[in-house]
């Protein structure tokens, strides 16, 4: 799956006009190119704290180990009164993230 989504952005940087993220220097952040798609452990992210204004997670959290730890994560890497978005198909095995969906996603 994350080697069609990498295949996908390749195909989207070939064009220019609708995508310009890698030759528009208004894209440019500190020298890194504003769009980069990568893979990482949601349970220990390679991100300095309050990094992102904000975090997306889509069905994912139904499939760590550790859900808990992962929200703490998303958290920590989201800077203070930025957005944590979670999208998710409903009710998980995990009990721990049923009850933190039932009081704060509500």
């Amino acid at each position: 799956m994350i080697e069609k989504a990498y295949e996908k952005v390749d195909e989207l940087k070939q064009d220019k006009q609708n995508f310009p993220f890698s030759q528009n220097p208004k894209y440019q952040l500190e020298g890194r190119n504003y769009f980069k798609l990568m893979q990482a452990d949601c349970h220990k992210l390679p991100f300095k704290d309050d990094k992102f204004d904000t975090v997306v997670d889509t069905f994912g959290l139904e499939s760590c180990y550790d859900p808990e730890m992962a929200l703490k994560e998303m958290k920590r890497v989201c800077r203070p009164g930025g957005h944590i978005i979670l999208i998710s198909r409903g009710l998980s095995f995990w009990g721990i993230y049923n009850k933190w969906l039932q009081i704060r996603a509500a």
